[in-house]
């Protein structure tokens, strides 16, 4: 959904600033907002491509602009000020400022470098305005300060490593190497700067770690995390004869040998022999699901067909990774018996795994080999009363545009579990069935009578909202007097009210009715501040006004277009009187937006 909340530290606009001069754009058909985009209230999921939306957010289309953020020039200078007092407090939020200005895209902080360096550099500061210097070095990417890091982790112990190793092994920094290296020999280090040298030297590639690191992870008295740790940074260093260690540590199937073939797995994530593979489709089966998630991610990368022929028992595990993986081979070596054995995954458990399938189902169905098949084993979910398996038929259906659905749809309006009701009303918009409008009305009118009097009832506010912008859609004008009684304010939820009014507008388009004019410009103008209009209701009458040709609301629409620019309300007003008048868009010049609530800025004006 797209919403238009008031800029934080927006300035109040003076009289001679209503009104002032815009530019024109001719021809423009776009409209140009101010915007922020946010998930979707109630169970219309906005992060699932492909999944249930609504239309009022895109008609008219909606193209998104941002307003400049500037950041003051007298900001830095005054927070080097307050790093070079002697005042810990002070020095400490000095330096987070300069950190948390540099992730919102400030520039020019590398003028504080040589402060921040002195600062780290100096060990009578505190240890946490030390730790706090030696961050700001490692987010503002300062390669040249490796040595100062460097110095500064082997003294100051503790975990001071956890964010600056890291760095220093993105930078390559080659004397970090041989800190590293050292470690893993040691056994007086901890577990955490020893984890710290196995993954640098890792990201780095120093295949002289290799001797260490096996024997790091095949010595069962290391701790679990040291010992994985170690089998992954030796698969990256080392992509080949590591079988012969894997196959050691894979005998035992016991309870107690999950961590050992847990290692023997991962030394196998790059290689690619006869006897890699034969010893990972061993594993990909294994009863530990998180040996056999491995071993499958592998398999998968090397052959899918070395999983398709175990795909059953796969796709049957408890664990969401090993089915997900069972899946990602038979859709990636498709077949009518592959589909048959993914079809019922539409209802599997885990979100997003049937997400995966319902989406990979709507591509095998463009192969026309495969159409048939898609369509079979999502008319047989559709028949079922699995939730979850519902929600995601509903949708496919609608994607492949399936027509013979459109009864058990009709059916699942009413189901008890509100992702099913709301997504059959979407499926049944997407299909735009002629024959189906009847009994959408009067099933759109029984809930008008008795669910939706009841403004708490979100589920069913949004499925009736579905259903309007069918009738708005295929301009279906008799329900026309139903659409008509969700203009009042307060009189139902304001998501039907909005589709309500929006797809009158389609009924209209070119001649409006005077008094539904009238009803519009009341339910736009209404800012009550004590009791106002809900935005989105507003919005939609003031897009129908415009659809509808509406010249007696152009006062209202220049007057509400002045006093809400520049939130979205304004900017469908511009979009309306231009729908009216063929006058162009005027698209307002938006003073920058400055950075604000800093920890320390000047009294005077941040500009």
């Amino acid at each position: 959904m797209l919403h238009d909340p008031q800029p934080l530290n927006k300035p109040r606009r003076t009289p001679a600033e209503v009104g002032s001069p815009v530019k024109f754009i001719p021809g423009v058909q776009t409209l140009v907002l101010l915007a922020l985009i946010v998930p979707t209230s109630g169970v219309l999921k906005a992060n699932d491509p492909g999944g249930v939306d609504s239309i009022l957010d895109r008609d008219p289309v909606l193209t998104e602009v941002q307003r400049e953020v500037r950041f003051s020039t007298k900001l830095l200078p005054l927070w080097l000020t307050a790093l070079a007092r002697d005042n810990d407090d002070l020095q400490r939020k000095a330096i987070d400022s300069m950190i948390l200005a540099h992730r919102r895209g400030m520039s020019g902080l590398s003028e504080a470098v040589p402060m921040i360096e002195e600062t780290l550099s100096n060990t009578t500061e505190h240890p946490l305005v030390r730790l706090t210097a030696a961050r700001a070095l490692v987010v503002l990417d300062v390669r040249a300060s490796a040595p100062i890091l460097l110095e500064y982790i082997s003294t100051a112990g503790g975990d001071t490593g956890q964010f600056v190793e890291p760095a220093l092994a993105r930078w390559d920094y080659e004397p970090a190497r041989n800190v590293w290296l050292a470690r893993l020999t040691d056994p007086s280090f901890l577990r955490r700067p020893l984890l710290l040298a196995i993954s640098g030297l890792a990201t780095v590639g120093d295949t002289r770690a290799t001797d260490a690191l096996l024997k790091l992870a095949t010595d069962r008295e290391q701790p679990a995390d040291i010992r994985l740790e170690a089998a992954q940074a030796m698969a990256t260093l080392q992509t080949n004869r590591l079988e012969e260690h894997a196959t050691a540590l894979a005998a035992d199937e016991s309870p107690r040998g999950i961590l050992d073939r847990l290692v023997a797995v991962s030394f196998l994530t790059h290689h690619d022999s006869d006897e890699a593979r034969s010893l990972l489709l061993k594993r990909a089966v294994d009863q530990e699901p998180a040996v056999a998630a491995i071993a499958l991610q592998r398999l998968l990368e090397l052959d899918p067909r070395l999983i398709v022929a175990m795909a059953e028992r796969i796709i049957s595990s408890p664990d969401a990774n090993v089915r997900r993986l069972g899946a990602e081979a038979l859709v990636v070596r498709p077949s009518v018996n592959a589909i048959g054995q993914i079809g019922p995954m539409l209802d599997d458990p885990h979100p997003d795994l049937r997400r995966y399938v319902r989406r990979s189902l709507a591509d095998l169905a463009k192969m026309n080999e495969f159409d048939a098949a898609v369509r079979e084993q999502t008319m047989n979910m559709l028949a079922t009363d699995r939730w979850r398996g519902l929600e995601q038929a509903a949708i496919l259906v609608a994607s492949l545009d399936h027509e013979p659905a459109a009864d058990r749809l009709i059916e699942l309006l009413e189901f008890e579990r509100p992702e099913v009701l709301v997504t059959a009303a979407w499926s049944l918009r997407k299909l735009a069935i002629p024959n189906t409008l009847d009994v959408l009305l009067d099933y759109a009118t029984r809930m008008t009578n008795t669910k939706l009097t009841d403004r708490s009832d979100v589920s069913t506010a949004e499925q009736v909202s579905q259903i309007f912008q069918t009738f708005g859609e295929m301009r279906f004008a008799e329900s026309h007097n139903l659409l008509r009684r969700y203009i009042p304010k307060h009189s139902f939820h304001f998501e039907p009210r909005s589709a309500a009014i929006w797809a009158l507008g389609h009924f209209y388009s070119e001649s409006a009715p005077p008094d539904l004019t009238a009803l519009l410009t009341d339910r736009m103008t209404d800012s009550n501040p004590d009791d106002p209009e809900h935005r989105k209701v507003r919005r939609m009458s003031t897009v129908s006004l415009g659809r509808m040709k509406s010249s007696d609301a152009l006062p209202a629409l220049r007057f509400t277009a002045d006093d809400e620019l520049p939130r979205l309300i304004g900017y469908c007003c511009i979009w309306s009187i231009d729908q009216i008048t063929g006058e162009g868009l005027r698209v307002p010049v938006l003073q920058p937006l400055y950075q604000r609530n800093w920890f320390l800025e000047p009294l005077e004006s941040l500009e």
